[in-house]
């Protein structure tokens, strides 16, 4: 029953709530087989039954289940134990949730009693139990006596846990709100930035150990935390200090959760040497050792004695930290926070960072917590060199996509006479609103958020109505996330040669022949475990590989083709200087996930997290050869996910190319930029991309990239050469539509590759 119950909490703790609630049900049936139905373990199981129906809103359910724990507490353990008063608590944030605030007043008081005999006045369970009473004030608006109650909760807390623990940093984020909502705002931002710079530091060693589900529930909570500082800052926009809050939360956060899906620690233990490994699995034990006691609290150690605990595990981690970080660049780069100002050092001079969000609108007046957020709404951070970011909120996300599915139906099609005017509208609303901020600006470091990573911003209008990448003064450059630009500084020394892989065989199969005029390249692309998707071949490619082979210098044996272009090949590759792939991507249909909450720090339970119905880099990635006849299990089936991305050496590389089909469309969520090729190959360590958005004719593909490559070996920057690829394309009448030109983006360092970086070492 134990280890059911364990695996049901990492369900639980993932939003899996239809895989963790049978493993519950049968603990339940377990311990009720194996102990009777009056026992503590069955209270236990009746409470964590009644926490996954609170997360999903069931209160019925979860009340019912919560009075039969209170019961069997009550027979076994008397009313006056802890645990009595841990389910009391529990169903008190149902009950001011549901706004039957006596009723949770009412237990509250009783589980404050409890603890307070039992444990201690500064015990922090007693912490979380005022919290819970601090935010029944704050529901109805009783703001002082909320304010009173939740600088009692961080000073509990504080004391209890020490300074920088995550349940300190939410205290200071509910006390902020609370007197944001009272329009204190200069209050708040002091409160803010306190609980930003704990959650910062938190994070960074989160990410590098823990388990997948510990790691994603922490940023989605990350995320929540992003959302309110946002609209802040976007309250208060004349303010720089909430501007610089709010953008550095979106530099914290965008991108994130995706990182900690990746094995971290698998890569990092590659990038050290043999002997330095021991001091890498001493360090990750130490940080889990130190998250473990975190997230656990004293338990039965006195406080002075887990205070001495913490102290001695910090005191490890720095002394380890400070060893690996002189014997790794990857290690070091891997635990250095990336701040708005190293970011700001790093930008180009009259350059500017356009960091666009879509963020879910936070009003700390809200009664409910439910009703906190509203619908989702896009805004953009500039960033110049110097000076405070500028922020902007450009509307709701709803007619935003409306016009980009316009504007992309356009693009696609080369005889769509109307997608200037499509484009003019996007722009008006994209753009426009940035102008005043970007004068004297000759270079857009852009970083799309939500559907924005599926347009080409090339493709839109200034405010004379000519293309962006019209402009041969005008840069366009695409990250991931600004902290991409901290990275660019140094290239490796390590840089193999350049590998092309194209026109792989796919291979035949039962359902190509029942499926051969399905296409791949459709935006709802279904599940390949179900065999519903299936590639055709792309004999184009083999031209386009050999016009770049001579070009790139590539030898014959880095030429993969055909039934060479494997998945085990691929991931044989090493640092190569440029990595060029000409072949299907693949993306699966947008999961919809449920809006992010922020819940109240309620004893024994976390808040709910954004469910994660399945790694969103497992639904994206390349097709290589046999692709069409995989096998589920086998370890080269012909599909290289994005997770497998991800875990490729690219260290070295300072280009790769994805040419074929949509490969830079991956699945797009909330707050992460794209969850497939393009952040995969940015944690693979490559240093630019160019990658192509939909499928452009074969011979306008291999112009395209012919004149690309011949530009860079000129020396010519990686952003600037595509744009004048592109502007020669445009000024062919044949070739003057944005579906032959605009689908190619350049992503990552713009700057000239080094020297020899297509030769052949």
């Amino acid at each position: 029953a134990m280890a059911l119950n364990n695996l049901a909490e990492l369900y639980r703790a993932q939003g899996k709530y239809t895989q963790a609630e049978p493993l519950y049900q049968q603990a339940l049936e377990i311990d009720e087989a194996d102990l009777g139905s009056i026992h503590p373990s069955v209270a236990r199981d009746l409470n964590n039954l009644a926490l996954i129906y609170q997360d999903q809103g069931q209160y019925a359910k979860a009340e019912l289940l919560a009075l039969r724990a209170l019961e069997i507490y009550e027979h076994t353990l008397g009313t006056d134990h802890p645990l009595f008063a841990k389910v009391l608590n529990n169903l008190a944030t149902q009950y001011i949730t549901q706004e039957k605030y006596a009723d949770a007043k009412n237990l509250i008081l009783l589980a404050f009693k409890i603890q307070e005999k039992k444990l201690g006045a500064r015990h922090p369970d007693v912490g979380y139990t005022i919290n819970n009473f601090a935010l029944l004030h704050y529901t109805q608006g009783k703001y002082s006596q909320a304010e009173h109650l939740y600088q009692r909760v961080i000073a509990i807390f504080e004391a209890a846990l020490g300074a920088n623990h995550p349940n300190v940093a939410t205290s200071l984020n509910n006390l902020a709100h609370l007197h944001w909502a009272q329009d204190q705002p200069i209050i708040s931002l002091s409160l803010l930035k306190r609980a930003q710079s704990i959650n910062e530091t938190q994070t960074t060693t989160r990410l590098l150990t823990g388990s997948e589900a510990s790691k994603h529930a922490w940023m989605h909570l990350g995320l929540a935390n992003m959302f309110a500082n946002i609209s802040f800052s976007l309250s208060l926009a004349s303010n720089p200090d909430a501007a610089r809050l709010g953008y550095a939360s979106l530099l914290h956060a965008k991108g994130r959760v995706l990182d900690s899906l990746t094995d971290s620690v698998d890569k990092l233990r590659r990038s050290v040497n043999p002997e330095d490994r021991q001091i890498l699995e001493d360090y990750t034990t130490v940080v889990q050792q130190q998250a473990t006691l975190f997230h656990q609290g004293p338990g039965q150690l006195s406080s002075d004695a887990y205070h001495a605990r913490l102290t001695e595990l910090a005191a490890k981690k720095e002394q380890l930290e400070t060893t690996l970080a002189a014997r790794s660049a990857v290690f070091k780069e891997e635990i250095t926070p990336v701040t708005l100002e190293k970011v700001q050092a790093a930008l180009p001079e009259n350059a500017a960072l356009i960091d666009y969000v879509m963020y879910l609108p936070f009003d700390p007046k809200a009664k409910k917590e439910t009703t906190k957020f509203g619908e989702p709404r896009y805004a953009a951070y500039v960033l110049k060199p110097t000076g405070d970011p500028i922020v902007i909120d450009l509307g709701d996300t709803e007619s935003i996509q409306g016009l980009i599915q316009d504007f992309r139906a356009g693009l696609r099609d080369p005889d769509h006479l109307f997608v200037n005017d499509d484009a003019k509208k996007l722009s008006i609303r994209l753009l426009h609103p940035l102008h005043p901020h970007l004068q004297q600006v000759t270079h857009f470091l852009l970083s799309p958020d939500g559907a924005l990573n599926l347009i080409p911003f090339g493709a839109l209008l200034d405010e004379q109505g000519t293309y962006l990448a019209a402009n041969p003064k005008l840069t366009l450059t695409y990250l991931t996330s600004g902290r991409d630009l901290v990275r660019f500084g140094v290239t490796p020394a390590i840089r193999n040669n350049p590998v092309i892989v194209a026109d792989p065989d796919f291979g035949q199969s039962v359902t190509i022949a029942a499926k051969s005029s399905s296409s791949t390249t459709t935006d709802g692309a279904v599940d390949l475990d179900r065999g519903g998707m299936v590639f055709k071949p792309l004999r184009g490619t083999a031209e386009e590989a050999t016009a770049l082979q001579p070009l790139l210098r590539v030898n014959d044996d880095h030429l993969l083709t055909q039934a060479h272009a494997t998945e085990a090949r691929v991931k044989q590759v090493q640092s190569p200087r440029i990595l060029h792939i000409a072949t299907h991507g693949f993306f699966l249909q947008d999961q919809e996930l449920p809006a992010p909450r922020v819940l109240p720090l309620s004893l024994g339970s976390t808040p709910a997290p954004l469910p994660l119905n399945e790694n969103p880099l497992l639904r994206s990635g390349l097709a290589l050869a046999g692709a069409n006849v995989r096998e589920s299990g086998k370890q080269d089936d012909g599909i290289l996910t994005a997770a497998e991305v991800a875990q490729l050496d690219l260290g070295g590389t300072e280009l790769v190319v994805l040419s074929a089909c949509e490969t830079g469309v991956g699945q797009v969520q909330n707050g992460e930029g794209v969850y497939g090729l393009r952040r995969a190959l940015v944690l693979a360590g490559a240093q630019a991309q160019v990658s192509s958005l939909w499928k452009v004719a074969d011979a306008a593909t291999k112009d395209l990239m012919v004149e690309y490559y011949q530009r860079l070996i000129k020396g010519e920057g990686r952003s600037a050469a595509l744009r004048e690829a592109q502007r020669t394309m445009m000024a062919n009448p044949k070739r003057s539509h944005p579906y032959y030109w605009a689908s190619f983006i350049p992503i990552g360092n713009w700057r000239p590759l080094a020297a020899g970086a297509t030769d052949e070492g």
